[in-house]
Formats: structure tokens, C-alpha cells, sequence
């Protein structure tokens, strides 16, 4: 017995639209993702989804659109202003011969995959896998692709509020699952992980599995453990973080790194963009008020995790499970310190390190100076003044 294919919906239109998808990949004017070549009765579940030559549906007749010469192929696009451009190619293995349906899931394990599609490099056919596995886990899957910077925070809020799946899958980054995050902090609804970014560093720190069918398997099991997110006030406004903040070079070289290299090389787009603002960027002094008490600092990171830029250690104690926040000062300015600091930070010594203090905390508040660069989950936050702290909104994350 064949399980549904995963839906890849339309966000832009209704969903009897994005349901019925015509096989033709004719885009239509507005903007949105979709599936070409693809077909999927959404409202029967039958075991006959493809568009193989004469195939119907068994619930109702209805006759799918014809694809001759394809067994089963799909195409991720993107589709803007009545154009469309092919994002990704891939094969969906194996041929749908079973005539036989498969049961009808639980209602209450249905899960929504909300795709960041730039995320990592463009791991689409990835994603689909997984959702496959989810299937054969047993649970309902559909893909909701996001199309700009904020989209997951409102596809999660829709989510949360029409309540139409026990669990959200963020397929992305630590970035994507921040966002998701925004939409779905205080809810009763688990947060899933897919790790398809640059750096999963909150994938590391909860130990979610890499083995697709494993995580899969742990959704499924409806496990969790409570994270208490950190909420960052900036000059763009306030977000939820999930993994860290950071103030001065940190920070600096998030907003100058090439979202273009990063896809290329991954985390050693990083690498490149440190070395290269080192020579560049000036170490002003930042006064840190930690709980009310002022400190003096190079460079600042406030981390709810214990991880940095992924596997690397950057505290002694993650502070995820409670409310709470690691602060970490670094004390000396300049080219030597900064290298120092790195080379410390890959053995595994930072926390060792004679100028770098590392403190707990509720509140962090950074006033001067103004304007300095600031980040959060690697993503640019705009700039000083901010404030950070733990809001009453937990998450529920399946690990």
C-alpha cells in the first residue's frame, strides 16, 4: 500500500486550488511555490496520487491529468508575476501499482512542514523524503513553503490558530526554526526540526537526530522537552531567539556575509567573512548592563544554548530548559584577541580564556554605544539599543 504523496501547498492561493494543481505547470500571475507535474486528490487520500497514464481516483472516478514519458517526477518552482523558474528537480522512486488505500491516519498527528526553500543548499527533495517517513510513521504531512523573510512566523501563526495539526516541522535553519518559533511560542502545538541550514546549532544542542528516519521516528513518538525561547527588542522590533544574540564583530560579520557564498560553501562562508572584517571592522567599547550591573566588553554573546556556529562550544551549561540567559564578554579588542578568541573557541577552551566572562542572567540591556550591529540566530537584527529577556511562552520541542 502507497501512502499519500506530500502536498507542496500553494501559499499564495486557496487550497482546493493548490489541491488541484493542473498537471500542465502553468504558473499563474501571482506570487507563491507550488508543484508541477504532480497530482493529489487531497480530499479521498487514495492510493492513486500520481499522474500516471488513465489514473483515477478510486473514492470518487475523477480522472487525473495524463503525464506520459515520467514515472514519478516533480519540480519545485518559484512562481512570480506570471513566471516560473525551476528550483529544484526531484525523483519520487518506486511506481504507484497498488490499487489498495491506506488507512486514514489520526487526525491529531497531522503535521505541517513549513519549507524555508533558500535555507542550506536548497534541500528540497530532502524534505520530501522526510515527509515520507513521517507518512510511513503514520502521521499526515503537507509542505507550506515560505516566500520571504517573516512568512514562517505567519504560516505557524495560522497554524496555531485554526489548530489544524498536533505538530509544525521547521525545515531550515536555526533562522527558520526561530521564525516558526514567533508563531508558535506559548501554544500547545510541538515544534519539530528539520536541520536542512548552514549551522543547525539548536538541532546539535537538543540532539535532534540527522538520520532523517530516526527524527521521523521521534515526532512521531509525540516526545518533547520545554525550551524557553529569549525575546530580542531591537531597532527592527522584537523577535524570539532560540539559540543566541550577538553585539559587536559577531554580529558584524552576519550582516556582511553573502547569502550567495553561504549557499555555496556553507559555514565557511562564515570563515571567509570573519577574516576578512578582522582588518575592517572597529572594536568599539560596549557597556553591558547584566541584571542591572554594568560591564565593559569587546564584544558581547547573550545564548540561551551552549553551542556556537554548530558543533563548537561556547559555554559550559546550556540554558534552554530554563529561564535564563548565558552572557558572554569578551574583554580584549583587535585582530590578535579576536583570532585568539576563535582558535579557543575550535579546541573547545573558550570559557578557560584569562579575559572572557561568561555570566547568568534575566535581562541584558545594551544602550551604548548606538547603532552597533546586532544579531540573532544568524540573521541581522538591526542595531543597539536592545533589550533582552525570557517572555512567558515556552515551546513544546520534540527531541
Amino acid at each position: 500500500m502507497m501512502a499519500a504523496e506530500p502536498a507542496i501547498l500553494h501559499p499564495g492561493d486557496g487550497q482546493a486550488r493548490a489541491n488541484r494543481m493542473e498537471a500542465s505547470g502553468t504558473p499563474g500571475t501571482g506570487m507563491g511555490c507550488g508543484l508541477i507535474s504532480f497530482q493529489f486528490h487531497r480530499e479521498h487520500r487514495t492510493g492513486t496520487h500520481l499522474l500516471c497514464k488513465g489514473a483515477r481516483c478510486q473514492a470518487c472516478g475523477h480522472k487525473m491529468s495524463v503525464l506520459q514519458g515520467y514515472d514519478r517526477i516533480a519540480a519545485f518552482v518559484w512562481r512570480q508575476h506570471g513566471a516560473a523558474r525551476i528550483v529544484s528537480l526531484f525523483f519520487l522512486t518506486g511506481r504507484m501499482n497498488s490499487t489498495k488505500t491506506r488507512s486514514m491516519p489520526d487526525p491529531n498527528t497531522k503535521v505541517t512542514v513549513i519549507l524555508n526553500p533558500t535555507a542550506g543548499r536548497r534541500r528540497i527533495g530532502r524534505v520530501v523524503r522526510f515527509v515520507r517517513q513521517l507518512q510511513h510513521a503514520g502521521m499526515q504531512a503537507d509542505i507550506v513553503s515560505t516566500l520571504h523573510k517573516g512568512h514562517a512566523t505567519d504560516l505557524a501563526r495560522r497554524a496555531v490558530v485554526e489548530r489544524t495539526c498536533s505538530h509544525i516541522i521547521a525545515a531550515g535553519g536555526d533562522g527558520t526554526v526561530a521564525e516558526v518559533a514567533e508563531g508558535m511560542a506559548g501554544s500547545d502545538i510541538i515544534l519539530g526540526i528539520l536541520p536542512v541550514g548552514t549551522a543547525n546549532v539548536l538541532a546539535r544542542e537538543l540532539h535532534v537526530p540527522f538520520d532523517d528516519a530516526r527524527n521521523a521516528r521521534m515526532i512521531a513518538s509525540g516526545a518533547c522537552t520545554i525550551v524557553w525561547p529569549g525575546r530580542l527588542r531591537s531597532s527592527t522590533g522584537e523577535c524570539l531567539f532560540v539559540q543566541m544574540v550577538g553585539i559587536g564583530l559577531d554580529a558584524h560579520v552576519v550582516h556582511v556575509v553573502s547569502a550567495r557564498l553561504k549557499k555555496l560553501v556553507g559555514r565557511a562562508a562564515y570563515v571567509m567573512a570573519t577574516l576578512g572584517s578582522l582588518w575592517k571592522y572597529t572594536f568599539a567599547p560596549i557597556t553591558v548592563s547584566v541584571d542591572g550591573v554594568p560591564y565593559q566588553a569587546a564584544s558581547v554573546i547573550v545564548s540561551k544554548g551552549a553551542l556556537y556556529a554548530g558543533k563548537y562550544v561556547l559555554t559550559p551549561r546550556t540554558q534552554q530548559t530554563s529561564r535564563k540567559l548565558s552572557v558572554v564578554l569578551f574583554g580584549a579588542a583587535g585582530i590578535a584577541g579576536s583570532i585568539r578568541y576563535g582558535l579557543a573557541l575550535l579546541r573547545g577552551t573558550l570559557s578557560r580564556q584569562h579575559d572572557v566572562r561568561i555570566l547568568t542572567a534575566e535581562t541584558v540591556e545594551i544602550r551604548d554605544p548606538c547603532h552597533m550591529l546586532v544579531q540573532s540566530d544568524g540573521d541581522a537584527r538591526g542595531h543597539t539599543p536592545i533589550r533582552i529577556d525570557i517572555p512567558d511562552r515556552p515551546l513544546r520541542i520534540a527531541v
